[in-house]
């Protein structure tokens, strides 16, 4: 009998030790999956600058969607000997997206035409990051994380140093930095938990001619290529739903709807609207992108 006492109370050792190794790999093996995501999306791009960190608390900013306050963090740009230029989440970024179709690309180069404005070209990071901020808010994936000593803020700081580099990184610097991610406003109020003082310009077109376009030009629209016009247009009617209610979401004063066609049949009339959003004093470059040389539609 007593041999039999000892050998359950050794079982039960045995079981506890055994559980708390198991807490100790999933923490580990947890923060690992965190790091390899974003490096791997990382290795992707081209190399970055040499990036100094300097955290530096920010208050909550009004009408902030998000109730967690993030910790904004400066970016110190090793641009040259002799300049320096500090980032920091508080910047009015601008994000060029809206309906596939719609030529955000023509957008993004009338925009890099400004003097004051340096537009990317599309990397397709952001609507990744985003659909990855997806999977790690998904209730089982929490709990995993949470159970790893991994909390929600952890994760935001990273997306929003991740994204950060990228925004800072993606073409020479000026005094706006925009970026062109067709998707991106899919993700629009996470995105303004990480900027709160990021722009959207949402570019919407006819959905029937944008299906046409992109039927005929081959183009797949979320990892797909569409075989008819007409399942391009169910699935554009769709998007446009979503990404008008994100839109409706930000507000007035960080999201704007331009047409796509208001912007080539008048042009003149509709970017002065887009740099009064964006807060950026006019200039006839933006007229004339092309007769520049180094500026493609194409892009």
């Amino acid at each position: 009998m007593e041999e039999k006492i000892v050998d359950k109370k050794s079982a039960v050792q045995d079981g506890a030790d055994s559980s708390t190794k198991t807490n100790e790999v999933l923490t580990v093996v947890a923060k690992l999956l965190v790091l390899v995501v974003l490096v791997g999306i990382s290795l992707s791009l081209p190399s970055p600058a040499d990036v100094s960190l300097h955290h530096v608390q920010v208050p909550p900013t009004p009408g902030e969607t998000c109730s967690t306050t993030m910790s904004a963090t400066r970016h110190t740009l090793a641009l040259s000997p002799l300049e320096e230029e500090v980032l920091t989440p508080l910047e009015p970024f601008i994000m060029l997206s809206g309906l596939p179709g719609a030529e955000t690309r023509l957008m993004r180069a009338l925009l890099d035409d400004h003097p004051q404005v340096r537009c990317g070209e599309s990397l397709g990071v952001i609507h990744n990051m985003v659909r990855l901020w997806r999977t790690f808010t998904a209730p089982a994936e929490r709990q995993r994380l949470q159970l790893a000593g991994i909390s929600q803020m952890v994760v935001m700081e990273a997306a929003q140093l991740f994204l950060l580099d990228v925004l800072a990184n993606n073409g020479p610097s000026a005094s706006r930095l925009c970026t062109r991610d067709v998707l991106a406003l899919t993700g629009g109020v996470f995105l303004k938990t990480l900027f709160p003082n990021v722009k959207f310009i949402f570019l919407v077109r006819d959905t029937r001619a944008a299906a046409t376009h992109l039927v005929h030009r081959q183009v797949p629209v979320m990892g797909r290529r569409l075989r008819s016009v007409e399942e391009g247009l169910r699935m554009l009617e769709d998007l446009l739903m979503l990404l008008r209610r994100e839109c409706r979401m930000l507000g007035p004063h960080h999201c704007l709807p331009v047409h796509y066609e208001a912007l080539v049949l008048n042009p003149r009339k509709t970017l002065e609207r887009v740099l009064e959003f964006l807060e950026v004093e006019w200039d006839e470059a933006v007229l004339h992108h092309h007769l520049h040389t180094g500026v493609f539609v194409s892009r």
